[in-house]
């Protein structure tokens, strides 16, 4: 079942949860990239950062 059934402030409630936790994803992705070797993930770090 979608959010659309949910009715709009749930639908919405729930996209702003979504684009949290990926948030936090993102985060975590840069910080573990920063403390393995920045140098050897600059590209990929770039390309995160600006996600």
């Amino acid at each position: 079942v979608g959010t659309a059934l949910c009715g709009k402030e749930t639908a919405m409630a729930c996209t702003t949860a979504v684009e949290e936790l990926i948030g936090e994803h993102y985060n975590q992705q840069l910080m573990e990239l920063l403390n393995d070797n920045p140098v050897d993930h600059a590209d990929l770090l770039k390309v995160i950062y600006f996600l």
